[in-house]
């Protein structure tokens, strides 16, 4: 172990912390880091690999790597049901490794700020109500996320869980300062709803029936691309569905995995929230579409994020500085 005071910060590999993580980290800085990661996207100026995943007896293990020549840097994600989410960063040019990360907060307020990024290109401006879909921390950081960016009036919570659902519910309001609720029937939570967030549920919970015109529904995918959330009748209804990157939702998306081989969509027709975002395609056509955008974990949006909270560790010498031989 080596110390600030005694070496050249710019010499130094950081260790970040849970705890050193959450000192620097929030929810704009994290919509800043993924908005940048779409632009370097659509522009061809990053690439990201689908996740490479391996199934153990005892749990799996899932890498993604990421290289981003316009920044100076490349990257590694990896996560391991049995340990905790790691996020690794490198200089492209020296290849020196710059930081290691502990991702578990990177990972959520990175989901949170894609879907918060991909609502506001993509749900309609008259859009007020917002209706969630399961509990926990990344439904409350997409919640967060969105109503930074837009202007929620009310939020409507659901769980099978009602006493965890009412606790949750209580836990939005006063986090985000939006007048919320908890709802005991899953389909009156749809129904009332602009902006639908869905965590990932083994089998799909949203029947594409409940949803009025104009609705937006935000889906997470995650390390088992044979969950889904959404039925096909969603997808079909749809006018428009994004995703961050076309290649990986082939192999990691069960909410789009199972409509294109029942023939109800097809991948061409998927299109890349980057070039929404950034105005080269349209997020929908008419007030009255139906759109979806289905959210992967990406290693590129986590990579920027975690460079940010790397310069700022060495700006105010937080983290643990690590001594690797140069033999």
């Amino acid at each position: 172990m080596r110390d600030y005071e005694d070496n050249q910060v710019d010499d130094l590999t950081i260790y970040l912390s849970e705890q050193d993580v959450s000192g620097f980290l929030t929810m704009e800085l994290a919509l800043e880091s993924v908005k940048l990661a779409f632009k370097l996207k659509s522009q061809g100026s990053a690439s990201n690999t689908p996740p490479m995943r391996m199934k153990f007896p005892q749990g799996g293990f899932s890498s993604s790597a990421c290289s981003i020549p316009a920044l100076g840097v490349m990257g590694l994600k990896s996560n391991s049901n049995k340990s905790k989410c790691f996020v690794h960063i490198s200089s492209s040019v020296t290849g020196n490794l710059l930081a290691i990360i502990e991702g578990r907060q990177l990972e959520e307020y990175v989901t949170g700020a894609a879907t918060g990024t991909a609502t506001n290109s993509m749900a309609n401006p008259q859009s007020h109500a917002m209706g969630i879909i399961g509990i926990g921390t990344v439904a409350l950081k997409q919640a967060e996320a969105i109503s930074t960016i837009r202007n929620i009036d009310t939020i409507t919570v659901y769980d099978n869980d009602l006493t965890a659902n009412k606790i949750f519910a209580t836990k939005i309001g006063r986090c985000l300062g939006i007048s919320t609720s908890p709802i005991a029937d899953i389909e009156d939570c749809v129904k009332i709803s602009d902006i639908i967030i869905v965590t990932n549920h083994i089998q799909p919970i949203i029947q594409g029936e409940w949803l009025r015109p104009g609705t937006h529904v935000n889906s997470v995918s995650n390390e088992n691309f044979l969950n889904r959330a959404i039925d096909s009748d969603t997808v079909r209804r749809a006018s428009v569905i994004a995703v961050q990157d076309i290649e990986q939702a082939r192999y990691g998306s069960g909410d789009l995995i199972y409509p294109v081989q029942e023939g109800i969509t097809d991948w061409p027709k998927v299109s890349r929230i980057s070039d929404i975002v950034l105005g080269k395609s349209k997020g929908r056509i008419a007030p009255s579409d139906i759109t979806i955008f289905e959210s992967l974990s990406m290693a590129i949006e986590e990579i920027i994020l975690g460079l940010r909270l790397y310069e700022l560790a060495k700006t105010n010498r937080v983290g643990m500085p690590i001594g690797f031989s140069s033999n």
